[in-house]
């Protein structure tokens, strides 16, 4: 989940001689570039093109002029400068983008990665081909069947607005700039799904291109273990092109708004920690329609993002009630628009933030837990005013299916400590400031997740660049750990030889096996993995994590939305 807090007003851009001088150690593609050329002409961009920083997603040579619509790379913590970036426009160039990189790229080490939202930071990798699935992004709905056919490239906002005007809705994560693919594959947070389930839990069919160029679909009545294992599976057996997911009726006019409280603790101003437990009481505590998010700035106030996912005056008489008494900055509930105002709550990204973020999955609310989460951002503790703790609710309808129904597993926790550190990108010395915050607040809420390290979300590995550091102590004890379902979306760089997947991991590593699975199973050669060999692998009759990163396992991608994967690790045999 790639959640974005405000951040500073201007940034500057990376100077054009820094950019040159990378530009420079870029390798170019192994195989014929022409070939790409003549089937994508100016829609393929090397360094050696003039919009290849407009493709990047990156905004620096203003000179430059590009000549049509692009999307902003939603992290900008050094972003990698690929060999190429092919944008497709059908179904079929994914095909031929595919197979040219099973033929060239594959057999000579050079990755294919996908973007689509670009939450990703791996979807833009150092010396590999992109391909950029944002023009295949159409969304059309049905409302007498109550479905919609998504595109691979589409983003949250593009199905949240085609919704609206049929009042018609499904859980679609926090923030418009999401990537529906990531957000699909990865299991699928959000607003609604208190009440209709993840994003998993509704979609009825998906369309894949796999390693060997060849379109299939997936259903539960047509290749129904592959459709089990997509279902919070990740990004590990093919291209996503197309979605069918089940809709529900929700009209456009709810009850939301927002609650911005004083945190200071004395008189009639609550504390953090009080604001945090009178809001899990209406949500977690309360109906499914009754949901939201906390967002807990660094030396900040308390911010109550609420929502009733249902009649609007059957919300008023729930929430107004529990409002009385507790002074407020401001109170902005009452009638909003679901689609186009409440899901554009959250900070789109794309303008030059850079961040870094953790979270911790909890098996339920404590006061212990919350007085932890308010003292982590005090001002005592901030590392600047633009980090940010959100923390969701869980449970209601996600809770009540069956662990093994699909490949996300992780149905029983009651909320999610998500962690952003937000900087400026390229201040190194903020970076290390903010990097250790993260760091530090997530082995300080270790001890209120289950076990050792059961509900830990890592360094999200597909929003952060790989880290450097040494793994800290905590994390060195859930590296040895072998057994359970054990961290999802694992700290990245130091995740060790982990099951992310839980109960489940046994039939996905029967999915992936290559020998039941002709052309969806990947081959790791192990010498071969290096710095962004991060994705979850069969080794030795084990589905892990290599050690040189994190993995893209599952946590629902509530923010992450990009879906970038690295096909050469995900897909080729």
């Amino acid at each position: 989940m790639g959640a974005k807090a405000p951040c500073c007003a201007s940034r500057e851009k990376p100077r054009e001689d820094e950019w040159a001088l990378k530009m420079a150690n870029v390798k170019p593609l192994p195989g014929p570039e022409n070939e790409l050329r003549k089937l994508l002409g100016d829609r393929l961009q090397t360094p050696l093109d003039i919009y290849y920083h407009k493709a990047r997603g990156q905004s620096g040579m203003e000179d430059v002029a590009w000549n049509g619509p692009f999307r902003m790379t939603w992290n900008n913590d050094d972003v990698g400068f690929p060999s190429a970036i092919a944008t497709v426009d059908s179904v079929e160039e994914v095909q031929a983008v595919v197979s040219y990189a099973g033929k060239h790229c594959h057999p000579n080490g050079t990755r294919l990665c996908v973007a689509s939202g670009r939450h990703s930071h791996v979807c833009m990798l150092d010396d590999a081909l992109v391909l950029d699935l944002q023009r295949i992004s159409s969304v059309e709905v049905f409302p007498e069947q109550m479905l919609a056919k998504v595109g691979g490239g589409a983003q949250q906002g593009d199905l949240d607005l085609a919704c609206e005007p049929h009042d018609l809705a499904t859980t679609a994560g926090h923030n418009a700039s999401t990537g529906c693919g990531g957000l699909i594959l990865q299991g699928g947070h959000g607003f609604l799904e208190r009440i209709f389930g993840l994003v998993v839990d509704n979609l009825l069919e998906i369309e894949l291109v796999i390693a060997n160029g060849q379109l299939i679909r997936a259903s539960e009545t047509e290749n129904a273990e592959l459709f089990w294992a997509v279902r919070g599976g990740g990004g590990n057996f093919g291209v996503a092109v197309s979605f069918s997911i089940r809709l529900h009726r929700l009209k456009a006019d709810v009850y939301a708004g927002k609650r911005v409280h004083v945190p200071l603790g004395m008189g009639p101003f609550m504390s953090r920690e009080a604001v945090a437990m009178h809001f899990f009481e209406k949500t977690l505590r309360g109906p499914d329609e009754a949901t939201g998010l906390l967002v807990l700035p660094c030396s900040g106030p308390a911010v109550e993002i609420l929502l009733w996912a249902g009649d609007p005056e059957e919300g008023r008489k729930y929430f107004e009630p529990k409002a009385k008494g507790w002074p407020v900055l401001e109170n902005s509930m009452g009638i909003a628009k679901y689609h186009s105002q409440v899901q554009r709550y959250n900070h789109p990204g794309g303008d030059g933030t850079a961040v870094y973020q953790t979270g911790v999955l909890l098996p339920d609310i404590s006061p212990e837990a919350l007085e932890k989460v308010a003292e982590c951002v005090s001002s005592k503790r901030a590392p600047n005013s633009s980090s940010v703790i959100i923390m969701l609710p869980l449970g209601g309808a996600v809770s009540r299916v069956a662990t093994d129904a699909t490949a996300y597993g992780f149905r029983d926790f009651k909320a999610w400590a998500l962690v952003v550190g937000s900087f400026q990108a390229g201040d190194q010395e903020e970076r290390s400031k903010v990097v250790k915050w993260v760091r530090d607040v997530k082995a300080e809420l270790l001890p209120f997740s289950r076990g050792a390290g059961y509900g830990v979300l890592g360094e999200v590995a597909v929003h952060n660049k790989v880290p450097t550091e040494a793994p800290t102590s905590e994390e060195q004890k859930l590296n040895e750990s072998e057994g359970g379902s054990i961290g999802i979306m694992l700290n990245t760089g130091q995740t060790g030889g982990r099951n992310i997947y839980g109960p489940n991991l046994q039939r996905l590593q029967a999915v992936k096996d290559w020998t039941k699975s002709p052309g969806l199973a990947w081959n790791c050669n192990s010498t071969k993995c290096g710095r962004y060999d991060f994705w979850p692998v069969v080794h030795q009759g084990k589905l892990f994590t290599m050690g040189g990163s994190g993995s893209s396992s599952t946590f629902g991608k509530l923010y992450s939305e990009t879906w970038a994967l690295d096909l050469q690790q995900a897909i080729f045999v």
